[in-house]
This record gives structure tokens, sequence and C-alpha cells, in this order.
């Protein structure tokens, strides 16, 4: 369920990054004179809030999916269900952290 969670956030987060720099963009490349300081608060404050809660279901799905292997059916029959949450729920915190370095230099640099 946690991993569940973890892949549906980061997949929220990376809906709202995309869209909103796509819509920055063309805001400021209309030249209408449109302060962008106002969004673009708004911006980094949800895309923190959505980090911080994707990064939280991530880091819930690795410590379940290694307490998974405490169990010793799951050790013996089930080696592969744990490296495969284990590789998802990696794989997502590293997005959720690739997210935010994105995010940082997309609106220090072009915003």
């Amino acid at each position: 369920m946690a991993l569940l969670v973890a892949g549906l956030t980061t997949f929220a987060l990376w809906v709202v990054v995309i869209s909103s720099s796509v819509d920055s963009l063309y805001i400021s490349s209309a030249k209408s004179g449109v302060d962008l300081s106002q969004p673009n608060e708004i911006l980094s404050s949800t895309i923190n809030k959505l980090s911080t809660l994707s990064g939280t279901w991530a880091l819930a799905a690795l410590v379940l999916t290694a307490l998974l292997a405490l169990f010793p059916r799951v050790r013996k029959y089930e080696k592969r269900l744990v490296v495969d949450g284990l590789t998802i729920a990696s794989f997502l915190l590293l997005a959720t952290a690739f997210c935010q370095t994105t995010v940082r230099y997309f609106i220090n640099t072009y915003l």
C-alpha cells in the first residue's frame, strides 16, 4: 500500500512540476508584464509539500519492504518481492530528489 501511495504522490509531483513549468514559460515568453513572484512562491510551496509527502511515503515503502524480509516465508520463497519493492521505492525516492533539484534550478534560472 505504501509503495502504491508513494508512486501516486511522485506521479502527482511530476505532473504539477511539468504543467506549471510549461505554463510559467509560456506566460514569461508572452512578455505581458505579468509579475511572476507570487505564482513562483505558490509553486515552490506546493512542490515542497508534494516532495515532502512523496519522500515520506517512499521512505515508508522502503522500511515496510525491508521489514517484509524479516518473515521467513518471504525470505525463503519471495526474495524477488523484496528486491522489487526496494528497487521501486529507491527509484521513487531518487525521482523526488531529482525533482527538487530540477525545480530549484529551473525557478532560479528561468523565472
